[in-house]
């Protein structure tokens, strides 16, 4: 009879393993079916008309500035071509750039059509100027791009030309 007792408790030990499987397994379906409603839930609330009220003021924002825009002058980008290249002071020892210059002045975009020679020749002292090793970092091609912008404008305004150029942008820039 000690064994019969014996195996009762074996049986009673397997039913306990089991339960707590079926009980863990019935605990993570529910947490995936939380999350999964949870992320659904997200979702909807993020992409309807009614939860985006925030969206919507950004993009009425966006709306007003887009008009404000459109009273201002239309941007033209002029190239300076072809591309600079230049002997640097330092290590890299090669500057190749190509730029473009932004401004909403016609009379300006002309005026550096007509004035090309004189424009890259400032460019170029500029650029021949520079220590290689500064123009690595991110900040040397910033303060670069800012004097260029700034001696182009000052150029244009020796000469008479009323426009301004509102911003330089280097479309290709390899040192070697």
């Amino acid at each position: 009879m000690a064994e019969q007792g014996t195996g009762d408790d074996l049986d009673l030990s397997v039913e306990q393993k089991s339960g707590s499987k079926k009980k863990l397994i019935i605990i993570i379906a529910a947490a995936l079916l939380v999350l999964i409603g949870g992320g659904a839930a997200a979702t909807l609330f993020l992409t309807s008309d009614g939860g985006d009220a925030a969206g919507e003021g950004a993009v009425g924002q966006a709306a007003q500035g887009s008009e404000q825009g459109a009273a201002q002058k239309e941007a033209f980008y002029h190239a300076l071509r072809p591309p600079f290249v230049v002997s640097l002071e330092g290590r890299p020892k090669t500057l190749q750039v190509s730029m473009h210059v932004m401004t909403r002045d016609e009379d300006l975009v002309e005026f550096l059509e007509e004035n090309d020679p004189l424009i890259r020749d400032r460019i170029l002292s500029l650029l021949m100027e520079q220590e290689g090793g500064k123009l690595k970092t991110r900040g040397g091609k910033k303060k670069l791009q800012s004097k260029l912008e700034k001696e182009i404008g000052k150029i244009a305004k020796k000469q008479g030309v009323q426009g301004q150029v509102e911003a330089l942008y280097f479309t290709s820039f390899v040192m070697q």
